[in-house]
Parts: C-alpha cells; structure tokens; sequence
C-alpha cells in the first residue's frame, strides 16, 4: 500500500530554491511554510510561487482518493504583489489563476478532525491523511496544493512552525526548522512528521542513512533488539532490490490518529510509515507485536525499491489496471522470504502464515466470486477484494515459487525474476501484459501461463506447494526479539 505530505504559512519576504523550468527560459521556485494549529487540530499553509515565465497558473489539488471525494481543505486564496487573485475552478476540480505581478503566493487551511475526512471507518488509506493536535503533526502529500506545470524534479523548500520543543523528522533532516526537499516528486512521495515526544534513532546500512523515527510515549532504545532487528530487515531488502543505491531513508513509527486499525502502513521512496496502537509505550508495542512490526516493515520496504524506480512518475502511476495481486500479493510473500533469510522468521512460522493466508483468500471469496483481475477492479472500494489481493496474491507467489525451483533444481526463483522484471520496466509502468511477457521468456514451459489462474475465480490450494516446500531449511532461525 502506498505514499505522502504537509502545510502553514509563508514567509513573505522568504526566497525559495530555484531550478530551471523545463521548455522555459529563467527559474522557478517553490516554498511552503507549515504552521501547526494545535487547538483546531489544523494545518496553516502559505505558500509562495516564483513564476518567471508569466502566464495563467493551474493548481493541482488534493480532491480525492480512490473513489472518496476529499474536503478537509479549507479557505483557498491566492495574491500576487498587487493583492488577491481571482480563482476559478474546471471541471477536474483545479484551480486556475490569472497572470501573476510578481511573487504568487497561496494561503489555506488543512482540517484534520474526523468531520472532514468523510472516510468509511475501515477504508485502508485513511493512515495517508494528513494530522495535527497538541502531540504533533503529520504531513503527506493529501495536504498540499501544486502548481501543475512546476517541474517534477526542481527542489522545493519546506519551512516549519512548530512549537519549539518538537522536533521535525524528514528523510533529509531531523531537528531543522527549515527542509529542503530535493524535488516535487519526492515532496509528493514521502512523510513528514513533527512531534512533541518520541526519539529518532539514526543507522548507516550500505550507502543508506536510515533514521528511524517514533513519535508516541517512551523511546526505541527501550525496547532491547528492537532497532537492531529493523536494521537487519533494510539490510536484507536492500539485497532484494539488488543493491540499487538508496541515500535516505525514514522509518516512521506513528500512532494511529483514529485509534483504529493500527496496522495501517504505506510506502513512498525515501520513507515508509506504518501506524501502530495509540496508548502504550513503544516497549510495550514491540514486546506485543515485534514480529508483526517486522513483516509489515519488510513489506513496506519492498514497496520502497519497487517505487524509487518510477521518478518522476508519481507511485500511483507505476502499476497498470489489474496488477494490485503482484504488487501487494507478491510483495507480502517476498517479505516473509525477506524475514526468513534475515534470520528473523522461522520455517515453521511461515508455513503457518501461509496456512493463514490461503484461509483467509476463502474467507474473503467464500461465494467464489473473485479472480485475482476482478478483485483489483475493486481494490480500492471493497474490503473484501482489497484483502483478497493480499491473501491470494501472496499464496500463488508462493505456489509459482514452489514450482519455479522445482523445475529448474533452483536454478530460477521468484525472487530472481521479480529483480529482473523491476530492473527491466524502471520508468515505466508495470503493466500485466508486461508481466506476462517477462514471465514467458523466464518460466519454464508448463508453468509459463498464468494469466488463466489469474482471471478464474476462487482460491487456490496450498497444500501441493506446501509438500514440496523443501528449499527453506528445516531448522529453525532465530526468531525476532520480543
């Protein structure tokens, strides 16, 4: 599950980075303050738009998410140096300003009571909405407003106003009350967080400076192996995504806003957050739920390597219709191979949690209804499909995987393939005829066409797999801390 960011008010006299304008002659550049309003749990926003090349401006905004309209945004206005613009808005639901005398600056509010997110009560991105409240903030794409033609990869500048005690925590700063973001694309696809407690611990893996980053009572060090298990799972995913240099990264341990499901998690390219329970200390969470942490981490890891690929293409853009079984079926299972061989799951565990898996694909399609293709139309509007895709996408990862080594003594894995087929679409979409293509040339014949399996409904069966599940070791590794 997927990315992202923030808002406040503008410095007037604040000069923001500049980058040179794709087609154009000159610079633009981009900056946004955030101001967090603790009382009315909201989110102050100024913005201010240097726009060189004259002409009429179009405004992005953030109006939906899969079919649940958004309106948390509040007050919209836009002023250049002689006072305030007219907006008007197109069918799309953009903002479009009229040529600006100098400066363009923007100012609006981001609520974030339950009133104005509108969400059903389970709906899985509600985790990617933006926060704020006497704890602290967090920022992700849902909160801001764009110009729609500034260039995707031009820096843009983020300025905080926080209560002085808080700490911000981005992937390319902690503790400045100023970020500087590398570029829209980026700003779009990552978190950011500011928070009154909490702790941020700080690794080096490879090439990669990790930071790992709790924002609710107590501190990571309080929980014994907690940061060493984490940093052996980047450690291990880093190798699955065949060593592509990642320099940044932010592992975001949050509270859930809500008080809902507390398993929530989503990934953008330089950061992952996952949501855990609102309440206890992080000791008590990872005593409780260690291993849970673990595979939700790994997978929202892997996401990381499979995204990062995309830039400047937003993370949405990256998979084509009918692809949500591979991109989160297939990552779940590779995220328990990822485990095992990082030394943090056991044989016996993973049997069990695919035994689990397959169950609950039944229980999701009891009535037989979904295929795999048919779930992913539905995705983002049927629970039952969306965790179908997790379920039984994860179960025919395992049985492809199975048969795959069976085939070839182990000469070729899922794990393989996946490497070559990420590497091989990198900036472009991965569509299913893609996957198909690249699977044909790789599988050996009898196992080379699985779109059939794709498109029949019901659930398959794991027990054949499991019998000739023979290539993870019998003996039982070391289990993650508790």
């Amino acid at each position: 599950m997927r990315s992202v960011l923030w808002i406040g008010f503008i410095v007037m006299g604040l000069i923001g980075l500049t980058s040179e304008r794709a087609g154009r002659e000159g610079a633009a550049s981009l900056t946004y303050e955030i101001r967090v309003d603790t009382l009315r749990r909201a989110l102050l926003v100024e913005g201010r738009f240097e726009h060189p090349a004259g002409g009429e401006v179009v405004f992005e905004m953030p109006n939906a998410i899969g079919p649940h309209a958004l309106r948390f945004l509040a007050g919209v206005r836009f002023f250049d140096d002689l006072g305030p613009l007219p907006a008007t808005r197109d069918d799309e639901g953009r903002r479009r300003v009229p040529p600006p005398h100098g400066t363009l600056r923007f100012t609006y509010l981001v609520r974030t009571d339950e009133a104005a997110r509108a969400l059903p009560p389970k709906y899985a991105w509600r985790t990617v909405m933006p926060s704020a409240g006497p704890e602290g903030a967090y920022v992700t794409q849902y909160a801001l407003i764009r110009p729609a033609d500034f260039p995707p990869d031009a820096p843009v500048r983020l300025v905080w106003k926080t209560p002085a005690a808080w700490t911000v925590a981005t992937p390319w700063s902690v503790g400045s009350r100023m970020t500087v973001v590398p570029s829209l694309h980026a700003l779009l696809t990552n978190y950011f967080v500011a928070f009154r407690e909490g702790s941020v611990v700080e690794r080096r893996v490879a090439h990669t400076a990790v930071r790992f980053v709790w924002t609710g009572e107590g501190r990571l060090g309080d929980a014994p192996g907690a940061v060493a298990a984490m940093t052996r799972v980047v450690r291990q995913t880093a190798a699955l995504g065949g060593g592509r240099p990642v320099f940044n990264l932010t592992v975001l341990l949050h509270t859930s806003a809500d008080g809902e499901d507390p398993s929530g998690a989503t990934a953008g390219t330089a950061s992952v957050q996952l949501q855990l329970r609102a309440g206890q200390p992080f000791a008590d969470l990872w005593r409780a739920s260690g291993d849970q942490i673990l595979r939700t981490l790994a997978h929202e890891l892997i996401h990381t390597w499979t995204y990062a690929a995309e830039a400047p293409a937003a993370p949405s853009e990256a998979w084509g219709p009918g692809m949500c079984w591979l991109r989160e079926g297939f990552t779940e299972y590779l995220a328990h191979l990822t485990l095992f061989d990082a030394g943090l799951l056991d044989r016996d565990t993973f049997v069990h949690d695919l035994r689990r898996a397959a169950a609950l694909s039944h229980r999701r399609n009891a009535d037989g209804r979904w295929s795999l293709l048919s779930a992913c139309a539905h995705f983002y509007d049927d629970p039952s499909a969306f965790y179908f895709t997790y379920h039984e996408g994860m179960i025919l990862a395992f049985s492809l995987d199975v048969e795959l080594r069976r085939r070839t003594g182990g000469a070729k894995t899922l794990p393989a393939f996946m490497q070559r087929f990420i590497s091989s679409r990198a900036g472009t979409q991965k569509t299913r005829e893609a996957f198909l293509e690249a699977w044909r040339a790789y599988a050996p014949a009898g196992l080379a066409d699985v779109d059939d399996r794709l498109a029949h409904p019901g659930s398959l069966d794991p027990a054949p797999s499991l019998q000739s599940f023979d290539f993870l070791p019998a003996a039982v590794a070391a289990r993650a801390p508790r």
